[in-house]
């Protein structure tokens, strides 16, 4: 640029100069990334950790959000979200464990005592307080260790409040047959295996065997549901799966939407009174006191 300048170039041809050689770099360049994009945009996709499977859900979405006011003096007793849990792995390997929520809504602590059926799993802590406002963990941890492949086991942990309440935590325990292969994303897959039994677990309502729901006012209905053969069953690894919850009252039955790992939900809003109803899910079901 300097020997240009000395033999008398203009500012016009320094300009037109800096301009050319700038493109002839920047074209190149550009056109280098983005091949190396395009050719390293697969492996870099692989190393994403796996994500809930949202493609089913249909836009836009619809968030309720329910706000039950209870007289003075109520006691509504204690919450447990989720009040069903399952552990899918194979023989001698343990899965991870499970979080259980406890709430209480009143404006006293609550302590609870607790016992177990079941030796599948152990879960801490077994006595605690829970105080107002303040939810309380209990871990469910799995033990494989001495199960069999093929081998299905149900529990229940029973919690007796300072109150006299008692809620209860159902667990079931799936061990894939020794065909079976690990996944990370949804639990034991078949290779070689076929099972056409199902198994479902309540997480929401109670577990207990019947609870209460009010006509007019949505009650979130929650199941997991997995197979013999260890596979959480969802829309990703069984082809047009589906859950419908069906309503002895005549009420329209529902169809509940997979949110990942097994785990089908719906909101329902009683419309027909019935006195001794029951809502079925498959082979589950539980009974209903319509207020």
């Amino acid at each position: 640029m300097g020997i240009r300048l000395a033999i008398g170039a203009g500012r016009a041809q320094l300009i037109r100069q800096l301009l050319t050689e700038n493109l002839l770099l920047a074209i190149p360049g550009a056109l280098l990334g983005g091949l190396l994009a395009y050719a390293a945009a697969p492996s870099l996709v692989r190393l994403l950790p796996p994500t809930r499977d949202y493609s089913r859900f249909e836009t836009p979405q619809l968030l309720t959000v329910v706000l039950n006011v209870f007289p003075a003096g109520t006691n509504p007793g204690p919450e447990i979200r989720p009040t069903g849990l399952i552990f899918t792995g194979v023989a001698g390997a343990t899965p991870g464990s499970q979080d259980v929520t406890l709430g209480n809504p009143t404006a006293q602590p609550y302590s609870y005592q607790s016992g177990v059926i079941g030796n599948a799993f152990t879960y801490l802590p077994a006595n605690a307080s829970v105080r107002p406002n303040q939810p309380a963990t209990m871990r469910v941890y799995p033990d494989y260790r001495s199960l069999q492949p093929g081998e299905i086991n149900r529990g229940v942990i029973t919690l007796l409040f300072s109150d006299g309440i008692a809620r209860t935590i159902n667990v079931l325990t799936v061990v894939a047959p020794s065909s079976q292969t690990a996944s990370l994303r949804l639990g034991p897959q078949a290779s070689g295996c076929s099972s056409p039994k199902l198994e479902i677990q309540f997480r929401s309502p109670s577990s207990e065997q019947t609870f209460s729901a009010t006509i007019g006012k949505p009650t979130t209905l929650e199941v997991q549901v997995v197979d013999d053969c260890g596979n959480l069953i969802g829309p990703a690894n069984a082809q047009n799966a589906s859950v419908n919850a069906t309503f002895s009252n005549k009420d329209a039955d529902m169809k509940l939407t997979h949110i990942g790992n097994g785990i089908w939900t719906g909101t329902w809003r009683p419309v027909n009174n019935a006195s001794g109803m029951f809502i079925a899910t498959g082979r589950g079901a539980r009974n209903a006191v319509l207020l």
